[in-house]
């Protein structure tokens, strides 16, 4: 009977193990519903237009130019702008948040694999203390570098409400360029394509109002202080 209880337990260890040594990723639905950038006189990059690719989704990203206001791009769904379809999501129960990520094109360039335009590429969160993009994964119009499967360590995240990563304030991706100056000073349209990662979870929109998640979370706050 002990022996038993023994194995009882040490398989549950490792259940929960298993469970808890995993990885997030955001559904084609989810990233079609990412609408905010950052876009300001401090970052002036910004998608242009996305349109469903495979199990993917395909976005044009306008760089106005190459310099340090131009290149560097923050895209997601927040708290502080658009429909917020993501907001508050709870990342506690994960390991890692990532994407698949493919650089397809440059535009104006026929042949844009002579230039090496490199790019580097993160899922992005907001734990409401700051950003946390890291590791941001190198991406290259040279033949067989323009793909990877960037990875976030979900243990970066330093708040939440009851745990830390549980009240995710926006949730998306950062991209910025690896040498602006080999980008053109004119300013590029360049397309990336993002897709699930497979085997990882996937976080769903919820189809309420950004309006109504925040009185619930204001409400659930509330209640807990009590």
């Amino acid at each position: 009977m002990f022996q038993k209880i023994i194995i009882v337990l040490l398989m549950s260890t490792l259940v929960a193990a298993a469970a808890h040594a995993s990885a997030v990723t955001l559904s084609q639905s989810a990233l079609m519903s990412l609408d905010y950038d950052h876009s300001s006189e401090a970052l002036t990059a910004q998608v242009i237009e996305k349109r469903l690719s495979g199990n993917g989704v395909e976005f044009d990203i306008y760089f106005q130019g190459n310099g340090g206001a131009d290149s560097q791009m923050f895209f997601g769904s927040s708290v502080f702008g658009g429909a917020g379809s993501l907001v508050f999501a709870d990342f506690s129960a994960y390991d890692a948040f990532q994407m698949d990520v493919a650089l397809l094109k440059v535009g104006g360039y026929d042949n844009p694999q002579a230039e090496s335009f490199e790019l580097w590429f993160s899922p992005m969160v907001y734990d409401s203390i700051s950003y946390k993009f890291f590791n941001a994964e190198l991406l290259s119009t040279a033949v067989g570098n323009n793909t990877a499967t960037a990875s976030m360590d979900i243990g970066l995240l330093s708040a939440g409400n009851r745990v830390h990563g549980d009240w995710i304030f926006e949730i998306g991706y950062e991209i910025h360029m690896d040498d602006p100056t080999a980008w053109p000073t004119e300013g590029v349209i360049l397309s990336l394509l993002i897709s699930p990662t497979e085997g990882a979870d996937q976080i769903i929109p919820e189809p309420i109002s950004l309006s109504f998640l925040i009185m619930g979370g204001l409400c659930l706050i509330a209640v807990r202080r009590k």
